[in-house]
């Protein structure tokens, strides 16, 4: 039993697993400063297991149809006129909150036809709207012209920003922020406006960037000329009014390119379900991923003794096979993966899974970096602790 405490605490498992981390260290540096090496930069810096968690879900569950939000479809209908005559049935079906995922440009339509669609939104009882923040300013650290509907000059009472700086550059979208500095002023973001105009409780809400619950969710529906028919959909609910179909206003999310009024409709759910999910500290993830690492080097230690040391015909095979270590390899890293799976839906938790994937498919290159190492010190370098290794051989044999 001391024998096997050795074994299992022996200091070479802690070198290799060292050595493991400054390999990993190495090839993502070189990964980020050279630069043909960009794509692999884009990939690694956009690559996240949240993405993986949502779309399991998402192809394995079936969706949930939301009790709260309903989505108006207005991707073919510009005129204003149009629009308030649809205003004015949204309004007839008694919604809790209407909010417009629209910004009504001001150079857009005669002073008659505002002044109609101004009279319809007007007569809403709770409504919010969405506004752009532009021309950004390096030294005043803000955006400094917003691009808001007609009928709005002074205060942000009823609507927020809509800025999704992550599409800009192709990034996958994953979260929505609550409030952003504004040319002084502290302001809301859309979804925040949203929900906290459905439930008291969220209002005046702080704090940082939240990430956006895409879990498999179904929002109903309804074309813009179609509201009669399905008032049942909006009555005490959000209404949001969006273009589905609008190939400018879409997003790469979690689960795949969807239009924007979607993006603001998962920001808004996860607001009012509280769904609070969080990235693992760095330092409980260099934690987590040492053990994985340092326990993957114990398991391929004792299973290449034990191919070595017996003679059975199972072992014999295992021995001889160049793709075994390889194989349950994999498999444990599947199993890695579906651990972070359960701990991301039982505890709202994702850990970053890059350094520990990485760190466990070269556990065996590490090893046999580190074997030939002890070798060369010990018969060349004649230096005693690498005698007492493991992986040490005479080089005459």
């Amino acid at each position: 039993m001391l024998k096997f405490l050795k074994q299992l605490f022996h200091i070479d498992h802690l070198i290799i697993t060292l050595l493991d981390f400054l390999f990993i260290d190495v090839i993502l540096m070189l990964a980020v400063n050279i630069s043909f090496f960009n794509p692999i930069e884009r990939a690694i810096e956009n690559f996240s297991m949240i993405d993986m968690c949502y779309q399991v879900e998402n192809r394995t569950q079936a969706p949930d149809t939301s009790r709260i939000i309903t989505i108006v479809d207005i991707s073919d209908v510009k005129d204003r006129v149009k629009i308030a005559e649809m205003v004015d049935s949204i309004n007839a079906a008694n919604p809790a909150v209407v909010a417009f995922d629209v910004i009504f440009d001001p150079l857009i339509g005669t002073d008659e036809v505002n002044m109609r669609l101004l009279e319809s939104l007007s007569a809403l009882p709770v409504s919010r709207y969405a506004f752009m923040m532009k021309e950004w300013d390096q030294q005043k650290h803000s955006y400094t012209i917003p691009f808001r509907s007609f009928f709005f000059f002074d205060e942000y009472e009823q609507d927020g920003y809509v800025n999704t700086p992550e599409s800009a550059d192709g990034s996958t979208l994953r979260t929505f922020s609550l409030n952003r500095v504004f040319l002084g002023d502290t302001i809301e973001s859309f979804p925040l406006k949203i929900a906290s105009a459905y439930d008291k409780r969220l209002e005046g809400l702080r704090g940082e960037d939240r990430i956006i619950d895409f879990s498999p969710t179904y929002f109903p529906e309804v074309n813009w000329n179609d509201i009669g028919n399905n008032e049942h959909l909006l009555r005490d609910r959000i209404v949001i009014v969006g273009a589905l179909h609008d190939l400018v206003d879409n997003h790469y999310t979690s689960i795949g390119r969807i239009a924007g009024v979607k993006v603001v409709a998962h920001s808004v759910q996860t607001l009012l379900e509280n769904r609070n999910i969080r990235h693992a500290s760095t330092l409980f993830t260099i934690i987590v991923t040492f053990l994985m690492v340092y326990f993957t080097q114990l398991w391929q230690h004792f299973l290449v003794k034990k191919m070595w040391s017996s003679t059975s015909t199972f072992w014999l095979f295992a021995r001889r096979s160049e793709s075994l270590i390889s194989l349950l390899t994999f498999f444990w890293v599947c199993f890695i993966t579906f651990f972070n799976f359960l701990l991301f839906r039982l505890e709202n938790l994702s850990l970053d899974l890059l350094w520990m994937l990485c760190g466990v498919a070269i556990v065996e290159e590490a090893r046999g970096f580190y074997r030939a190492f002890v070798c060369v010190m010990a018969d060349k370098r004649h230096i005693n602790f690498f005698k007492r290794s493991l992986y040490y051989k005479p080089l005459k044999q």
